[in-house]
């Protein structure tokens, strides 16, 4: 019975038994960070939407941080290096070109879907009243200087996002699930939970969760490409602020404070409807390409395969 839980070759506890002990540990951080603030504050803040959602992902990205080093420390028994989050002469770069490739992915996507007719632009700003583009030059200082600090609060709460779900998912998951189960099942399984992890998200659909599948697909390639999550961070950063406060689609159903007011108008599987690009088809091609720019770009770079054969840290066997 000991065999099914314990890994007497590797001295340590089987990959899926610390999975969920991994688990465990991040839910019950989660559980008393969100309980300490409601006792600080009696609640959690309900005042302002994004100040709520501000602090839970927050919550969140705390509890991941501690969880993951200890059970890779004490569960694991590997170093947490081994997860890909070293600091190396590539990591700027690759945080800059996954975050600037996500953009040029949003702009291609609102380009499109508005020639098509497929959303329709009332304006241009932070607020909810109309405001013409031609008339972008006469916003006051504060107007502007209050675009300005949101659009920075909601990039660092996406950078906040972006941080604890690589980590979780790209980070410490899919190492164990590649560990315990080899590349092909790993692969598959950690990017169907990706796509499941969504499907409670407002508006979602089986097309939008199979399309996150697709994207969780992108981003275990940058991880493959290059044996750390700073490539697919930057991308999952670059993403999720472009397509919602920058270009105003809902970012995995997500709303938020935008630069371009718009709504969708056509077919949701086209257009996406009020979930986002990933609730659209048309996203699919523009992932492609996508796709091919992130291989140019790691062509030649050492990828996980390679730390495995010289660490012997990562092992792709049963």
């Amino acid at each position: 019975m000991g065999n099914i839980f314990y890994n007497h070759a590797d001295a340590r506890v089987r990959a899926g038994w610390r999975i969920v002990l991994f688990l465990a540990l991040f839910m019950l951080f989660s559980f008393i960070g969100q309980a300490l603030i409601k006792y600080l504050n009696d609640g959690i803040p309900q005042t302002s939407t994004y100040i709520r959602n501000a602090i839970l992902v927050m919550v969140a990205a705390i509890a991941a941080t501690i969880a993951v080093p200890l059970a890779r420390k004490f569960v694991d028994r590997r170093s947490v290096g081994s997860l890909g989050i070293k600091w190396s002469r590539h990591t700027a770069s690759d945080i800059i070109f996954g975050f600037v490739l996500s953009g040029l992915m949003a702009l291609s996507f609102f380009l499109l879907v508005r020639s098509l007719g497929l959303i329709e632009v009332s304006g241009y700003q932070w607020t909810t009243t109309s405001l013409d583009l031609s008339s972008w030059a006469k916003l006051s200082a504060s107007t502007a200087l209050m675009g300005f600090s949101t659009l920075l609060f909601l990039l660092g709460v996406d950078a906040v996002v972006a941080w604890w779900e690589e980590l979780v998912f790209r980070g410490y998951l899919f190492r164990n699930m590649l560990d315990g189960l080899g590349a092909i099942f790993a692969i598959a399984i950690s990017c169907v939970l990706y796509g499941v992890a969504h499907i409670t998200n407002p508006d979602a659909t089986w097309l939008s969760s199979g399309i996150i599948i697709v994207f969780g697909l992108f981003r275990i390639y940058g991880l493959w490409a290059t044996n750390a999550i700073w490539l697919s961070f930057g991308a999952h950063l670059g993403w999720n602020f472009f397509q919602g406060p920058v270009f105003g689609f809902g970012a995995s159903g997500n709303k938020s404070a935008a630069l371009v007011q718009q709504e969708p108008s056509g077919a949701d599987w086209l257009s996406g409807g009020a979930f986002g690009p990933e609730g659209s088809i048309l996203i699919l091609p523009i992932l492609a390409v996508a796709f091919l720019a992130m291989r140019y770009w790691v062509r030649g770079r050492s990828g996980l395969m390679d730390a495995e054969q010289t660490t012997g840290e990562i092992k792709v066997t049963r």
